[in-house]
């Protein structure tokens, strides 16, 4: 099965976490939701952040050290379309048709709640935010 899925955290209490190139960053204590995709497999890569001894590759992998997976909501999806707002051009290196159903729901997320500075990367010339503080921003 291919798609994207959501992670939902909790980190019981405030703390520096070092995730990686980003070097430390603060997290307060709250519940987090990370949005990834798995165009290669759902199963496998869920069976992934689920293991304890994992290599560290993702952002997710440092604060899944630190904090409590609660919760993953799987959004299966067609494994051809392109991710890319409508009335916007098609980027050209964007591999012909891949739906990232993870870029409209990090962007929804964003909408409603706060990011964590950095945690942020482009995918196919659309900014999409993957680490996601569960609390109202405004």
């Amino acid at each position: 099965m291919k798609g994207s899925y959501i992670l939902l955290v909790e980190l019981a209490t405030e703390k520096n976490v070092l995730i990686g190139k980003l070097g430390y960053l603060f997290f307060p204590k709250a519940f987090y939701a990370y949005v990834g995709s798995a165009m290669n497999g759902l199963e496998a890569r869920l069976a992934r952040h689920l293991r304890k001894e994992k290599g560290l590759h993702w952002h997710i992998d440092y604060l899944l050290k630190e904090a409590k997976l609660l919760e993953t909501i799987l959004c299966p999806s067609e494994p051809f379309a392109p991710c890319h707002s409508e009335g916007t051009k098609r980027p050209k290196n964007l591999a012909q048709g891949k739906f990232r159903v993870e870029c409209f729901l990090a962007r929804a997320l964003a909408k409603e709640f706060q990011s964590i500075p950095g945690s942020a990367r482009a995918t196919a010339n659309a900014r999409a935010t993957f680490i996601l503080q569960m609390r109202k921003t405004g």
